[in-house]
Parts: structure tokens; C-alpha cells; sequence
């Protein structure tokens, strides 16, 4: 690990450490016989930082991480004391392990074809908290709006696992008329199986999948 006796200056503008952003050299240095960064946290805290604490990893934060962490761990353990965690820590747990550990059997579904998540979930149990909320109950689970899109706050929400069927990249989509749904959607308003509107689709003509009637052959592709 490098200390300030083996740092070596290098210029660390527009780059990032842990949760600090570092805008420019501050110039006359603040700490005596050290370089000074002026840095931006992602909590929006604006804090000075030596170089060589940067390089070395010793300072990823303006403390807030140290913060989150300890906070976090106090929630865990409130909730541990009757035998059990908070009922989020596993959702965020598994949430992190298919998409950055690649020997996490889910990964190839998610790390593996470009899915992460935001750093500010990454770094902060208590943050995901935050900006999710309180899961509505035990039937929903935390679904991505954008299905090739990261785990982020933006891109996040509570959704039931019918609702999450809807999204998956393996759906079929079909458009009849002005309208585009899923076969499951498309068989659940006739009141069919989904399979007997598969069928429809592969051997009837298109205006008559939604004619729950017999036709006649002569209308047979």
C-alpha cells in the first residue's frame, strides 16, 4: 500500500476513489508536505483530501461511508437479535452477488451480459433501503423497468411475479391492431390457454385470432 513517503505526484483530476470524485489540485496545499485534492463525495459533501490517502485506498469517502456501514450494521443486528436480519438484506445481498460475482450461478443472466448495480446501492445497504422503501409483502419482489437496464433507483420497483412474467427478455409479443400484449395477456382476456391462443396464431388467419368462434376451414392457413 502506498504512504505519503512513496506517493509520487500524478494528476488524480476527473478521477474517482470509492464515493470521491476529484476535481482539481488544491494549490497552496492545505496539509504540509502533501498534495491536496479537492474532492466531491457522492453525498454532495465537498472535503480535501491528501493524494497519497487517495492513491492508497485509506480515504474512499468524506466519511459517509463509515457512516452507512455502521448504520447498516445496526439494522441488520436490531432485526438479528430475534433471530433474523433485516427482511431486505438478503434481496440486496442476492441483488449483488448475480450481477458481480461471477461464480454466482445466475450470473450469465445478469454480470454477464452487462447488468450491475448502482453504485449507490453497491456501497450502501441503508442507501437501497432508502430509496426503495418498504417492500409491499412477501409476494412482491424488486423488479428492473428496463429489463437490459442496471439495479438503480431510476430503474427499480416493487412488482409482483405476474407482473415481473410481463418482462422477461423470453416473452412473445403480438400486435393485433393498434394494440401490442404478451400471449399470456392476449389468452387472458379471451379466456383461453395461453397455448390454444399459440395455436391461433400459428394456424388461423390474423383476423380471426381474437374470434373465439369456429372457422371455417377454408380460412385455415
Amino acid at each position: 500500500m502506498l504512504n505519503s513517503r512513496t506517493y509520487q505526484y500524478r494528476d488524480l483530476t476527473n478521477k474517482t476513489f470509492g464515493r470521491l470524485y476529484v476535481i482539481c489540485e488544491q494549490i497552496p496545499s492545505i496539509f504540509k508536505g502533501a498534495t491536496t485534492w479537492l474532492c466531491l463525495c457522492e453525498c454532495m459533501q465537498v472535503r480535501y483530501i491528501r493524494g497519497s490517502h487517495l492513491v492508497a485506498g485509506k480515504t474512499i469517502s468524506c466519511g459517509c461511508w463509515r457512516r452507512d456501514n455502521r448504520i447498516s450494521k445496526n439494522i441488520i443486528h436490531n432485526h438479528a437479535h430475534r433471530g433474523k436480519k433485516h427482511p431486505l438484506y438478503g434481496v440486496w445481498g442476492r441483488m449483488i452477488q448475480r450481477c458481480h460475482n461471477e461464480n454466482n450461478k445466475g450470473y450469465s443472466n445478469y454480470g454477464g451480459r452487462g447488468i450491475y448495480v448502482d453504485v449507490r446501492w453497491r456501497n450502501s445497504f441503508l442507501q437501497f433501503v432508502a430509496d426503495m422503501g418498504p417492500r409491499p409483502g412477501s409476494q412482491y419482489s424488486i423488479e428492473r423497468i428496463d429489463n437490459d437496464g442496471p439495479y438503480s433507483p431510476a430503474n427499480c420497483k416493487w412488482a409482483t411475479r405476474y407482473e415481473q412474467s410481463r418482462n422477461r427478455r423470453t416473452n412473445r409479443f403480438i400486435t393485433i391492431g393498434d394494440e401490442t400484449k404478451t400471449i399470456s395477456d392476449w389468452a387472458s382476456q379471451l379466456n383461453i390457454a395461453p397455448s390454444t391462443f399459440l395455436r391461433r396464431t400459428k394456424q388461423w388467419k390474423p383476423e380471426f385470432w381474437l374470434n373465439p368462434v369456429r372457422i371455417p376451414l377454408s380460412q385455415v392457413k
